[in-house]
């Protein structure tokens, strides 16, 4: 494992792991216990800004690697490397995600069958938006949504944009997505508003790419930002004013690209196992499944007669029987259907050499002849 001037390492960084898990399970309490820190700063929307950032850290800087490995002579081109981007994503959300879509297809309650199309072709945030309601215990699905979208669009920005205006682009798509937030306050599902916290993330990967000195500085932001997204949110979060709202979004967003920065250089010391204990990576590799799944065991409450009416408090042991089911089922997901669909990833590599893939054409056309 390399190490980058700043002092984060190349390849899998296991603390990003470690805050995956911390957001999903945010994720998860907010569900099972709705409003469990307060009605001013909901937990979901905690858990999901985290892992939009952390997608957004990611993403880009996958990209990135990917378009400098694709310049260099006698390899193939930026072209390549979108096509397989977009193959890649699809290898590692859709089988899963398919697998759910089937399985609520045959439970009477779900959304599935009655928004089929609107979640096949990933558009469900745009009828949640338009409708003003949930699709209940499909309503988490806006998120994968929302990064769907992003994955079609963003390559093309980090891919064909010119070096030099790279940065400016990105900072420019940080302030359009601010912008929408509070020109139109209520349009939170869809983008460029819904890109925000992702758009963060790729702000953070950019910057620590072309200056990784700035990587301390960035970490001890947060304290400043954590100050503003608080005061922000218990002083304004009820005022009804939308430039609070969108720069109360910024300022939590701002706070978890720190957090990103701080997990992928690597915490030390005895705060280390905070993000760094082995139950914790554990859950963070299993963490999509367990985000795709963990509405499911409260929906089964509810057809034994556990009232479910969305201000939910089913009590520590039931939630932690919720919780281990769902792990349970995202276990059986990871291991029987995403690591071997992801195994298939080999043969879509992002970049090639051209000499190699002529030689690989050559032959299949003897073989074919």
């Amino acid at each position: 494992m390399t190490v980058s001037p700043d002092g984060i390492p190349s390849g899998h960084r296991r603390q990003l792991d470690g805050l995956r898990a911390w957001a999903v399970l945010i994720v998860f309490l907010s569900h099972y216990h709705h409003g469990l820190v307060g009605p001013w700063t909901p937990l979901g929307e905690i858990g999901v800004g985290i892992f939009f950032v952390l997608s957004g850290f990611l993403i880009t800087g996958i990209l990135q690697s990917a378009r400098d490995d694709s310049e260099r002579p006698g390899h193939s081109g930026r072209a390549r490397v979108l096509g397989a981007f977009i193959a890649r994503r699809a290898l590692r959300i859709l089988p899963a995600y398919f697998a759910l879509l089937a399985v609520l297809w045959f439970d009477p309650e779900s959304f599935a069958r009655d928004d089929a199309v609107w979640f096949l072709t990933h558009t469900i945030n745009v009828k949640i938006h338009l409708d003003g309601g949930w699709p209940g215990n499909l309503a988490h699905i806006w998120t994968l949504s929302i990064e769907e979208h992003f994955y079609l669009l963003w390559p093309l920005v980090m891919l064909f944009v010119a070096r030099h205006r790279l940065r400016d682009a990105v900072v420019v798509t940080v302030l359009i997505c601010t912008a929408a937030r509070l020109a139109a306050p209520h349009a939170t599902t869809i983008p460029p508003a819904a890109f925000q916290g992702l758009a963060v993330g790729a702000l953070l990967a950019v910057a620590v790419r072309e200056r990784p000195t700035l990587v301390p500085a960035i970490i001890a932001s947060a304290r400043w930002s954590i100050s503003v997204w608080l005061v922000l949110t218990l002083g304004f979060a009820t005022s009804g004013w939308p430039i609070f709202d969108a720069a109360r979004y910024l300022a939590m967003y701002a706070a978890f690209a720190a957090l990103v920065a701080l997990a992928a250089r690597g915490v030390r010391g005895s705060a280390a196992p905070v993000l760094d204990a082995r139950p914790l990576r554990a859950l963070g590799r299993i963490s999509y499944g367990v985000y795709l799944w963990h509405l499911a065991p409260m929906f089964v409450l509810e057809s034994i007669g556990v009232p479910i009416d969305g201000v939910v408090d089913l009590g520590p042991i039931t939630t932690l029987i919720a919780l281990v089911a769902t792990i349970a089922i995202a276990l059986v997901s990871f291991h029987l259907l995403e690591q071997p669909v992801n195994r298939l990833k080999r043969h879509v590599p992002y970049v090639v050499e051209r000499s190699s893939r002529t030689t690989a054409e050559a032959d299949a056309l003897t073989d074919a002849r």
